[in-house]
């Protein structure tokens, strides 16, 4: 299974099996013709890595209806990060294609507007990977 949707009336739910996409405590990275590119949310910056695989922490795929300025989403089987919000829309950053455009919510059969957003555990937990790294130490058996 590589989706879900609600009822199939639209929102993507499900855990991002996508091989070329990665999600890191810093930002996010995508593949492309063979080659790593890495988006760090802190320098707002995409850099090519080249052959070296990122870490990859589990992301999943949810409807939100709400957007911030550096969330991650899926858009049209592409990925993007959000660079600014606006009523009804974002701009946001492509991250295969360099690419910076306008998107809007998909509105489904219920009328429910929403986004498809790339989410992390520690997203949820507004936890940084440096404070996660703590906790998951603490919390090790030894």
């Amino acid at each position: 299974m590589t989706n879900n949707s609600l009822f199939n009336m639209s929102p993507e739910i499900s855990p991002n099996y996508d091989k070329n996409f990665a999600r890191t405590f810093a930002g996010a990275a995508i593949r492309v013709d063979g080659r790593w590119r890495f988006y760090s949310n802190k320098e707002q910056a995409i850099t090519y890595t080249g052959d070296i695989q990122p870490g990859n922490i589990p992301s999943y795929i949810v409807p939100a209806t709400k957007l911030n300025k550096g969330d991650f989403i899926k858009d049209a089987n592409k990925y993007y990060v959000v660079t600014k919000v606006n009523a009804g829309s974002v701009r946001a950053l492509c991250l295969s294609t360099d690419e910076v455009k306008t998107i809007v919510p998909v509105k489904n059969i219920q009328g429910f507007s929403h986004y498809s957003r790339i989410i992390t555990f520690s997203d949820l937990l507004n936890i940084d990977g440096e404070k996660l790294v703590i906790l998951t130490a603490l919390f090790e058996k030894k």
